[in-house]
């Protein structure tokens, strides 16, 4: 882990138990919970398990909304005990589900842990006891809905720009951050002002309507769609082999059918050492390029590893098409000095066909031997070629 990453995330977590102790101490912290803390405890871990689902990039889902409704109404105690749960359900979920191999106490907990006590405690100093129902009321949980926006993306900005030693704030777009914008403020004020008009019977009624629709909503909005850096290759722009695992664990587990065409490139180490790592790097770039304009927008080109890549199919007869077409195909890269580069690569299908109990692990295994089964079936009817 960077030095710098871990100052910041030692200086946020100083920061966060201040404000906690301050609150705890000097404000208003006791009191009885609400049932309505119970089933924003409930709703939280839900959606924060659902968001999981969608988890290839940062996104905010509803938890936020309901942590500034939880800070609104419930004693701070509870709302820390809150936001300890749904983390680390959220977490829970991603490691047994996916199969992650990463401790689950690890760097990522603690900053996702921090980062919403932080927030909260913010909100909590900032807003807390003013009237929703006022117009007052209305334009200051506005600003704690935004400043929840602001410092979130901020905070998760400079982690992934420490963490990758690159700057990532530019990843948050216009259009993604007005989406962002427009739906964690509608949710926080539709359920701050449900909560003081209509009590527990109104939150839970926009509970019931919201629950259901929050996967479409992250599917086609856009708002989780700040951060693709963390699904993406930076050299190449395919996904990346995180992405893929997600991807593929979940076909497996809902048993759904799907083909992946691996590729393997042929002496990509003879291209480095005879042209340098340069256009090597321009090379992978190139290819990535010329595959994805053969694919359908549900296709994805991972990243595998190295110069090897692979193509999640939904569609096994798309795959063996795809396949077919660019089978012994060897393409041309023009260098700037205007030279040209001839390169091949050899690849095959391996398929899932709901037949077989696998994980991804298992799933990768047969990946690679069939990829290998390939490059010495290619090599053996070169080395016949040229006898």
């Amino acid at each position: 882990m960077k030095r710098e990453y871990r100052i910041f995330l030692g200086s946020l977590m100083a920061v966060t138990a201040l404000l906690v102790a301050r609150i705890l101490l000097k404000q208003e912290s006791g009191g009885s919970v609400e049932p309505l803390g119970w089933l924003l405890v409930g709703s939280a871990v839900y959606m924060e398990v659902m968001q999981m689902f969608y988890d290839d990039q940062i996104s905010l889902s509803f938890s936020g909304p309901l942590t500034i409704l939880a800070v609104a109404t419930q004693p701070f105690w509870f709302v820390l005990l809150m936001i300890l749960l749904f983390t680390s359900s959220g977490k829970l979920f991603q490691k047994y589900y996916y199969h992650e191999q990463e401790h689950f106490f690890d760097i990522k907990w603690c900053f996702n842990l921090t980062r919403f006590i932080f927030i909260a405690a913010l909100i909590r100093l900032l807003f807390f006891g003013i009237n929703p129902v006022s117009a007052s009321g209305i334009f200051s949980w506005t600003m704690a809905s935004l400043l929840f926006i602001v410092v979130n993306a901020l905070l998760v900005g400079t982690k992934i720009s420490l963490y990758t030693q690159t700057y990532r704030l530019k990843s948050y777009t216009a259009t993604t951050t007005i989406l962002s914008i427009y739906y964690h403020v509608a949710i926080t004020l539709l359920l701050v002002y449900v909560e003081a008009v209509g009590g527990n019977v109104g939150v839970l009624m926009i509970m019931m309507a919201l629950l259901p629709m929050q996967g479409e909503i992250l599917r086609h909005s856009g708002v989780h769609k700040l951060n693709p850096t963390l699904i993406q290759d930076e050299l190449t722009g395919a996904f990346n082999r995180r992405f893929m695992q997600r991807k593929i664990t979940e076909w497996l587990h809902h048993k759904h059918p799907f083909a992946v065409w691996f590729i393997d490139m042929d002496d990509f180490k003879k291209i480095n050492d005879t042209h340098g790592h340069v256009i090597g790097d321009h090379i992978l770039i190139h290819f990535v390029s010329q595959i994805k304009e053969d694919l359908r927008k549900e296709d994805q080109i991972v990243r595998y590893r190295g110069d090897e890549f692979c193509i999640l199919f939904q569609n096994a007869e798309e795959a063996q098409r795809v396949h077919a077409r660019w089978k012994d195909t060897w393409l041309k890269y023009r260098a700037e000095s205007g030279e040209t580069i001839r390169y091949g690569f050899s690849s095959g299908i391996a398929e899932y066909t709901c037949e077989d109990e696998m994980t991804f692990f298992e799933f990768l295994d047969t990946v690679d031997r069939q990829m290998y089964e390939e490059k010495r079936k290619k090599a053996k009817r070169t080395n016949l070629e040229i006898s």
